[in-house]
C-alpha cells in the first residue's frame, strides 16, 4: 500500500509537469534547463537517464553516473541537441583519461568527426617547448612539462629525456579545446519538437524511446487525469508483481542456506541416503563410513558409529567442532544423526579419498608428485593454524595423521575425524588430559609423559611433523621396525649431506622433498617448547624462511651427535591404543576356569593377578597386563611407553622379576623411576638413590670417578654415561663432562642392576591363597579388593576327586553370572539414558548456537519492542536485544525500501555460513514478508570508529591496543579472501564496520556489499562503484587503474589504518588538505607524524601502521601487497620501507601531478549498485 500511494504521489507530480513544464537555471546567467536534462533531486522536471545536472553556487554541473568526471557547463543547444561544457580550473585536458570514455559510458558523442589519438609524455623541462607536440601548460609545473602527441608520430621524434605516461582512445583536436568541450546528443530526439517551438517529454513513462512534443503550457487535464489511472494501475500490477519475486527470492535463497547448515537426520533418513548403507567406503576404531546421496544430488560420506564405543564423547566432539566452523582446509559437517542409541555424522563427500593410499601406496601412478604433496601440505598447515589460532576457541584435534586428511575433487586436503579433539581458550597453555589419545606414531612425548612439557596445541604439530616425513618417505611410520627409525634416518641423512634417497626427476622435486623433511624434523622436537608453532611452519613451507637443520631429536643432548638409545625415540612405536576392559563378564569366566597360561615352553606361568591382552578366559587385573613377544613374555605398563621383559614372577612373595632385551635396562631410568607413580608396583629395596646422569667426553680410558657407575650400553666412541649419586658434590665433576638429566624419584642402587629390576606388588594381595597352595580370584566383579582363593586345575587322572568341589564352585559361578548380569543390564540401561540425556542436552545448545530464522513478532520480543536503539545506518536501524539464553544480540531491521534483498542475502549468504575469531558471528534472521532482520552477536564496546574519531582522549586505546586491533582486522580480511571454500570481497572495510568485543577483539561486520568469487577467479564483475566515501579503491570507479578485485579490500584496510593512525575521519578532509599525502611527506623527509605518542616505542608503532597504509593504497592494485604480506608487516616479520609515492604520476618525481584520482574519494557519496 506504501509504494502505491508512493507511485500515486509521483503520478501527481506527471500531471503537475504535464500542465506546466517551467524552465529551471542555476543563477541568472545559467543555461536554462529542461528535457532531457533535469536537476538532481527536482521531482517537478526529473532528468532524463544519463541527463542530471545540479547546481554548485551560481553554476550548472554536469554528473556522468558511471564515471568520477564533473565539468561545469557554459551553453546548451537544444535545437542541435549540443552541449558545452569547460572546467573551472581552466585545464580541460586533465580529464583526458576520463573524457575518452564519454562515448561508451553516457548517452553523449563527440562533435566533431575528425578525432585522434593521443599519447601523453612528461619531459623534464630544458627550458624550451617541443614544437611537434601538444604542449599542455596547465598540467606542467617546475621541472617538467605534459604533451599530448599524436600517436601516429614516429617514436624516432621521441627525446630521450622524455616518459611516456598513457595512450588515449580517439578523441577531438586537443590542441582546440581551449577548455571548451563540445558534446551532442542523439536520443532522446527532441529536434522535431524544438524546430516547432514546443518542448519535448516522454510519452509513456515504461517506454523511455516515447517522445511526444507538447506545448510549453498546458495540455487537457482529462487527458493527464487518463494517463495517472493507467499508470497507477500498472504501477498497482508491477509492484504486487515485484514484490512477490522480492519474497520468493529471499525463500528460496533461504531453502539453499538451510541445507547448507548441519541439519538432524533420522536413523531411516540415514539408511535411505545411503541406500540401505550400500556403498561401504572404510571401517575405523569409531564406525563404518558409507557413501550417500542427499535429495538434492549432494554426496555424503556417512560415518555410522559403534553404539558400545565410549559415552558420545566423539559424537561430541565431532558436532561440536567441525559443526561450527567453516575453513577450506577442514571437512564440512553436512548433517548428524542422533536417534536413540544410534548415531551418525554426514560429511561433505571427498572423491580422491584419503591422503594414506597417495603416500604409502606401492603403485607409482597414486604418487601425486612433489608440487602437488606441498600444496596440500601447505593447506593441512593452514587447517591447522585456523582450529589453534582463528576460532574463538582453540581446538586440538590429537589425531593428525594422512589417513584423517581427505581430498576433494581438486586435491584440496580437508583434516577430518574430530572425535578425540578438545576445546581450550586462547589463554589456556596446558590441556588438561587422563589418559594418552591418538594414533599409534603420531602421538607426542607429552601425551604419554610430562616430563617431556605439556599437552598444548604443540602436540598437533607432532603429529604433524610425523605425517610431513611419513609423506617424504612414502611409508607409514607404524610400519617401520624397531631397528631402522626412519625419522633418524632421515636426520642423518640430511646432517650428512647426503640426498634422501627417495625417487625425484627434477632438481626441484629434490628441495620440495628436502624441505618438507626439515619441517617435519623442527615439528617432532623432544620438548614442544622447541617446535615451531603452525604459523612458522606456514612461513616455513611458503618458502618465507631459510631453513635449517633442528637440533638432533634423537640423542639425550644437542652437544653430542653419537646416539643414546633413550626409550622416548620409539616410544610410539611401542604402544598401542589402551581401552577400558569389562571387567565384570572376564570375572565370571575366571570363576569357571582358571587356566595357567605361558609365551613358550621355559617362559613363567601366567595367574591372577596377571593376565595376557586379549585373553577372554583370564583377563587380567588392571595394569598386570602380559603380552607374548615370540617366545617372550612382556610386562606393559598402560600409563607409560615403557616395555620390558618377563624373567620370573614370584607369586607368593609378590614379585616380578624384569629385564632388557638389549641387555640395557639402564636405558629406560627415566620412565623407571615413575613405575611407583604410574603402576601397582614398588621397588623390591629399600636403599634407593636419587641419581644425575653425565656424558664424559672419552680421552680412550675407562675412569672412576667418585661414587659415579660408568654405563657401558648407553655409552661409545668419544664419550662416556655415567650415573652419579646427585648427593654427590660438583666439585668432583671432571671438566669434560656434561650434566645430561636428574632423576627426580629415587632408585634402587644402579650399580647392583645388571639388566634385573626386582618390583614387587601390594595389591591385590593374594599371598594367603598362595601359601595354601591355592590360587586367587576376585570375588565380586565390582569390587576389585574382594579376593578368594580358589583351588588349582588338577592334573590329569587327579580329576575325580574334586568333582564336588568344582560342582560347588560351578554353581558359585552361575549364580554370580546371574547377578553380574541382572547388575550390568540394569547399570548398562542406567548409563545408556544418562549417555542419551547428555547427547540430547548437547545438541539442544548447539542448536542455540546455529543462526535461526526468527519470526518478526520474535525480533520485536527480543529487542523488547525497540526500546533501545543502538544506531543507525543506510540500510537499516540496529537495537540491543537479549534471547530467552539471556545472550545478548545486535538487531538490524532492514530498510523495506531499500533494494531486492541482496544485502539481506549477502549477510546471511556469508557471515551466515562461515567463522572466525574476527568475522562477526551471525546469531540469526528474519524474513517475514517484506519485513526482514539480521541478529549478530552483541559487542559491547561498540564500533572502532568512536575510539579513532573522538575529540575525548578517554576514548583513546593506546597504540599496542590499536596494534593487536589492526592485526585482528587483517586476520579476519585474510580469512575472507584465502580461508573460505569461495573468495569473500567486503567491499565496505572501514572503522564503523568493525565491532569491538568486551575483550576488545575486532570483528569485521556489515557484509551487504559483500561478493562471493571462486579462488581462481582473479576478477569481479561491477555494474557500479559500491562502497563507502574515502575508502574505495580507484579500480572500482575506472578499470583505467587495474581490475576490481580483492585488493580493493587491501586499498580500504590501507585508507583505514591512515585514520586510525590520524585520529580523524578521512572523508572529513578538506581536499587542500589529502591527509595520507601529507603523512607519506612527513615520512619520506624523515619527520616526526605530529601525533599524540608517550613512548618511543609508540612513536614506531604508529610509524609502521602509516607504512603498511601507504603501501595499501598504491594506485595500482597490483603494487598492492596481499593481506598475507599486511600480516606479515604489523607481525614485524619484513623490514618496512616507505613505497613508492601514490601521489605523483609517476615515482620519479615527487611534483604533484593532480589526476582526478587522488581525491577521487573525498567527491563521492557512498555508491552502491543500482537496482
Amino acid at each position: 500500500m506504501t509504494k502505491i500511494m508512493y507511485w500515486a504521489s509521483m503520478m501527481l507530480l506527471v500531471v503537475v509537469l504535464l500542465l506546466d513544464v517551467v524552465e529551471a537555471k542555476c543563477g541568472k546567467k545559467g543555461p536554462n534547463i529542461r528535457f532531457p536534462f533535469g536537476l538532481k533531486d527536482d521531482q517537478n522536471q526529473p532528468p532524463y537517464p544519463g541527463f542530471q545536472l545540479s547546481c554548485s553556487g551560481i553554476n550548472t554541473l554536469l554528473e556522468f553516473p558511471k564515471s568520477s568526471l564533473k565539468l561545469f557547463v557554459k551553453h546548451i543547444d537544444y535545437k542541435a541537441q549540443v552541449i558545452e561544457l569547460y572546467d573551472p580550473h581552466n585545464c580541460l585536458e586533465r580529464h583526458v583519461m576520463n573524457i575518452q570514455d564519454l562515448p561508451s559510458i553516457s548517452p553523449f558523442q563527440f562533435v566533431e568527426d575528425v578525432l585522434f589519438k593521443y599519447t601523453l609524455f612528461n619531459c623534464s623541462n630544458d627550458g624550451e617547448k617541443q614544437n611537434s607536440y601538444g604542449f599542455i601548460p596547465c598540467l606542467g609545473g617546475p621541472g617538467y612539462q605534459i604533451y599530448f602527441s599524436d600517436s601516429r608520430i614516429a617514436i624516432k621524434y621521441l627525446p630521450i629525456h622524455c616518459t611516456k605516461l598513457n595512450n588515449t582512445s580517439p578523441l577531438p583536436n586537443v590542441r582546440t579545446w581551449k577548455n571548451r568541450l563540445r558534446l551532442e546528443w542523439l536520443k532522446p530526439n527532441c529536434r522535431h519538437c524544438e524546430t516547432k517551438g514546443k518542448t519535448c517529454q516522454l510519452k509513456n513513462a515504461t517506454h523511455l524511446q516515447s517522445i511526444a512534443c507538447i506545448l510549453p503550457k498546458g495540455a487537457t487535464l482529462g487527458a493527464a487525469v487518463v494517463t495517472v489511472v493507467l499508470i497507477l494501475i500498472y504501477r498497482a500490477y508491477s509492484s504486487n508483481k515485484q514484490g512477490k519475486e522480492y519474497k520468493l527470492r529471499i525463500e528460496r535463497f533461504l531453502e539453499d542456506y538451510k541445507a547448507l547448515k548441519p541439519s538432524r537426520y533420522s536413523y531411516a533418513d540415514i539408511k535411505q541416503i545411503t541406500s540401505q548403507l550400500s556403498e561401504k567406503l572404510g571401517e575405523g576404531a569409531y564406525g563404518t563410513v558409507y557413501k550417500g546421496k542427499l535429495s538434492t544430488d549432494f554426496f555424503v560420506a556417512v560415518k555410522i558409529l559403534n553404539s558400545s564405543k565410549g559415552d558420545g564423547e566423539e559424537f561430541i566432539n565431532e558436532v561440536g567442532t567441525i559443526g561450527q566452523i567453516h575453513h577450506i582446509n577442514v571437512v564440512r559437517l553436512v548433517g548428524y544423526c542422533a536417534d536413540g542409541a544410534r548415531r551418525a555424522l554426514v560429511y561433505e563427500f571427498s572423491p580422491n579419498g584419503s591422503l594414506q593410499q597417495y603416500i604409502s601406496s606401492p603403485d607409482s601412478e597414486h604418487f601425486l608428485g612433489w608440487g602437488k604433496l606441498k600444496d596440500i601440505t601447505l593447506g593441512i598447515a593452514k587447517g591447522i593454524e585456523y582450529l589453534h589460532q582463528g576460532c574463538d576457541q582453540r581446538i586440538l584435534h590429537f589425531d593428525i595423521k594422512p589417513h584423517n586428511v581427505l581430498l576433494d575433487q581438486n586435491f584440496i586436503p580437508k583434516i577430518s575425524d574430530f572425535g578425540l579433539a578438545k576445546l581450550c581458550s586462547k589463554d589456556k597453555s596446558i590441556v588438561s588430559m587422563t589418559t594418552a589419545k591418538g594414533t599409534m606414531g603420531y602421538i607426542a612425548p607429552e601425551v604419554f609423559s610430562r616430563n617431556f612439557g605439556i599437552v598444548s596445541y604443540k602436540s598437533d604439530i607432532y603429529s604433524f611433523g610425523m605425517m610431513l616425513l611419513e609423506m617424504v618417505g612414502g611409508k607409514k611410520i607404524t610400519n617401520v621396525k624397531e631397528e631402522v627409525y626412519y625419522p633418524e634416518w632421515i636426520y642423518n641423512l640430511l646432517e650428512e649431506g647426503e640426498d634422501l634417497r627417495i625417487h625425484v626427476d627434477k632438481e626441484e622435486d629434490a628441495e620440495i622433498a628436502k624441505m618438507l623433511a626439515i619441517v617435519g624434523l623442527w615439528c617432532i622436537q623432544w620438548h614442544p617448547t622447541d617446535r615451531p608453532s603452525m604459523k612458522v611452519v606456514i612461513h616455513m613451507l611458503e618458502g618465507e624462511q631459510n631453513l635449517t637443520l633442528p637440533p638432533n631429536p634423537f640423542t639425550s643432548s644437542d652437544s653430542t651427535k653419537t646416539r643414546v638409545d633413550m626409550p622416548r625415540r620409539r616410544m610410539n612405536l611401542e604402544l598401542e591404543t589402551i581401552t577400558e576392559l569389562d571387567m565384570m563378564l572376564l570375572v565370571v569366566v575366571l570363576l569357571l576356569e582358571v587356566v595357567e597360561a605361558k609365551c613358550g615352553k621355559k617362559g613363567p606361568n601366567i595367574r591372577f593377578p596377571f593376565g595376557l591382552k586379549d585373553d577372554q578366559n583370564q583377563p587380567p587385573y588392571p595394569g598386570f597386563q602380559l603380552s607374548c613377544s615370540g617366545i617372550n613374555t612382556l610386562l606393559e605398563f598402560p600409563k607409560s611407553s615403557l616395555k620390558l621383559f618377563v624373567k620370573h614372577i614370584d607369586y607368593k612373595a609378590q614379585v616380578i622379576e624384569l629385564y632388557d632385551p638389549h641387555n640395557c635396562l639402564e636405558r629406560h631410568v627415566m620412565k623407571i623411576q615413575d613405575l611407583p607413580s604410574l603402576s601397582p608396583f614398588q621397588f623390591e629395596a629399600d636403599d634407593l638413590i636419587k641419581y644425575t646422569l653425565f656424558n664424559c667426553s672419552n680421552d680412550g680410558e675407562r675412569h672412576i670417578y667418585y661414587r659415579s657407575i660408568f654405563i657401558p650400553c648407553l655409552s661409545g666412541p668419544g664419550y662416556q654415561i655415567y650415573f652419579s649419586d646427585s648427593s654427590n658434590s660438583i666439585e668432583y665433576l671432571p671438566i669434560h663432562c656434561t650434566k645430561l638429566n636428574n632423576t627426580s624419584s629415587p632408585l634402587p642402587d644402579v650399580e647392583k642392576w645388571k639388566n634385573r629390576l626386582r618390583l614387587e606388588w601390594l595389591k591385590p594381595n593374594c599371598r594367603h591363597c598362595e601359601t595354601k597352595g591355592k590360587t586367587c580370584q576376585l570375588k565380586n566383579a565390582t569390587h576389585l579388593q574382594s579376593i578368594i582363593c580358589i583351588p588349582p586345575i588338577p592334573p590329569k587322572g587327579e580329576k575325580k576327586k574334586f568333582v564336588t568341589i568344582g560342582e560347588c564352585y560351578l554353581g558359585a559361578a552361575v549364580v554370580t553370572v546371574v547377578l553380574i548380569l541382572i547388575y550390568r543390564a540394569y547399570n548398562s540401561n542406567k548409563q545408556g539414558k544418562e549417555y542419551k540425556l547428555r547427547i540430547k542436552r548437547f545438541l539442544e545448545d548447539y542448536k542455540a548456537l546455529k543462526p535461526s530464522r526468527y519470526s518478526y513478532a520474535d525480533i520485536k520480543k527480543i529487542t523488547s519492542q525497540f526500546s533501545e536503539k543502538l544506531g543507525e545506518g543506510a540500510y537499516g536501524t540496529v537495537y540491543k536485544g537479549k534471547l530467552s539464553t539471556d545472550f545478548f544480540v545486535a538487531v538490524k531491521i532492514l530498510n523495506n525500501s531499500k533494494g531486492n534483498g541482496e544485502e539481506f542475502i549477502n549477510e546471511v549468504g556469508t557471515i551466515g555460513q562461515i567463522h572466525h575469531i574476527n568475522v562477526v558471528r551471525l546469531v540469526g534472521y528474519c524474513a517475514d514478508g517484506a519485513r526482514r532482520a539480521l541478529v549478530y552477536e552483541f559487542s559491547p564496546n561498540g564500533s572502532l570508529q568512536q575510539y579513532i574519531s573522538s575529540p575525548d582522549s578517554k576514548h583513546f586505546l593506546g597504540w599496542g591496543k590499536l596494534k593487536d586491533i589492526t592485526l585482528g582486522i587483517a586476520k579476519g580480511i585474510e580469512y575472507l579472501h584465502q580461508g573460505c571454500d569461495q573468495r569473500i570481497l567486503h567491499f565496505d572495510i572501514k572503522p564503523h564496520n568493525v565491532l569491538l568485543d568486551q575483550n576488545f577483539i575486532p570483528k569485521i561486520s556489515d557484509f551487504g556489499l559483500a561478493k562471493l568469487c571462486s579462488k581462481d577467479k582473479s576478477i569481479v564483475s561491477m555494474t557500479t562503484a559500491k562502497g563507502t566515501m574515502g575508502y574505495i579503491a580507484p579500480e572500482v570507479f575506472s578499470r583505467n587503474f587495474g581490475i576490481v578485485s580483492y585488493k580493493s579490500d587491501i586499498y580500504s584496510f590501507g585508507m583505514m589504518l591512515l585514520e586510525m593512525v590520524g585520529g580523524k575521519k578521512i572523508t572529513d578532509v578538506k581536499e587542500e588538505v589529502y591527509y595520507p599525502e601529507w603523512i607519506y611527506n612527513l615520512l619520506e623527509e624523515g619527520e616526526d607524524l605530529r601525533i599524540h605518542v608517550d613512548k618511543e616505542e609508540d612513536a614506531k608503532i604508529a610509524k609502521m601502521l602509516a607504512i603498511v597504509g601507504l603501501w595499501c593504497i598504491q594506485w595500482h592494485p597490483t603494487d598492492r601487497p596481499s593481506m598475507k604480506v599486511v600480516i606479515h608487516m604489523l607481525e614485524g616479520e619484513q623490514n618496512l620501507t616507505l613505497p613508492p609515492n601514490p601521489f605523483t604520476s609517476n615515482d620519479s618525481t615527487k611534483t604533484r601531478v593532480d589526476m582526478p584520482r587522488r581525491r577521487m574519494n573525498l567527491e563521492l557519496e557512498t555508491i552502491t549498485e543500482l537496482e
